[in-house]
C-alpha cells in the first residue's frame, strides 16, 4: 500500500503519516483528550481523527 494521510494531533499540528509506517490506531480512553492514537514505526500521535476517518482516509488510497 503506497500513501500518505493527514492527521491532527491534540496541539493542532498536522502530520503526514506514510501509511505503510502506521503499525497501528486506536481509539483513545475517556479520560484522554481526542480521538485516536496512531502508533507508527517512529512516533506516536494522539490526534483528533477518529478511527473511522482514519480507515476512510487509508482506503481511499
Amino acid at each position: 500500500m503506497k500513501g500518505f494521510i493527514k492527521v491532527i494531533d491534540v496541539n493542532d499540528k498536522e502530520h503526514f503519516l506514510n501509511i505503510d509506517y502506521i503499525i497501528k490506531f486506536t481509539p483513545t480512553g475517556q479520560t484522554l483528550r481526542g480521538n485516536a492514537i496512531v502508533t507508527t514505526v517512529s512516533e506516536t500521535i494522539q490526534t483528533t481523527t477518529t478511527v473511522d476517518e482514519i480507515v476512510d482516509m487509508i482506503k481511499l488510497q
